[in-house]
């Protein structure tokens, strides 16, 4: 703990000695319009896919993967938050990918699994690099 409070940054130590130091802070409530119960549901639907696709080898990690759908509840999310809640290298409205892999349906929305269509970035493996052996876009901004 020692050193995790060597490197914090000041915002976060304040004048914080040692741990010992830290003052409990609680937080406000925070309402969120999110229905949850539909990101776990889109996740287990998507999960049975994955599963299946790993089964038959098609696939040996859902990196290798990208999901579209309309719905603008998933689309509202950071483009990295919502890749990230499925772990997959995409989620949006539109793909370039011509190898439709599988699909399901939660409620009224419709959710499509491509095989990825960009390439793999060296760095965070996600398949979104317009070029073979060179870092997507995000990755470059934070090499930078």
């Amino acid at each position: 703990m020692d050193e995790l409070l060597d490197y914090a940054p000041k915002i976060v130590k304040g004048d914080a000695k040692d741990i010992f130091d830290f003052e409990k802070y609680n937080l406000p409530d925070v309402k969120s319009e999110i229905k949850d119960e539909l990101f776990v549901e889109a996740k287990e639907k998507f999960s049975e896919i994955k599963d299946a696709l790993s089964k038959e080898k098609i696939i040996k990690s859902t990196l290798e993967l990208e999901i579209v759908t309309d719905n603008k509840e998933f689309l509202a999310l950071d483009e990295v938050e919502s890749s990230d809640w499925f772990l997959v290298s995409k989620l949006s409205k539109i793909t370039s990918s011509k190898e439709l892999l599988g699909s399901f349906k939660l409620e009224d929305i419709e959710f499509k699994v491509y095989k990825a269509s960009g390439h793999k970035c060296p760095r965070c493996w996600k398949y979104t690099s317009t070029k073979e052996e060179t870092l997507c876009s995000r990755c470059e901004e934070v090499v930078k």
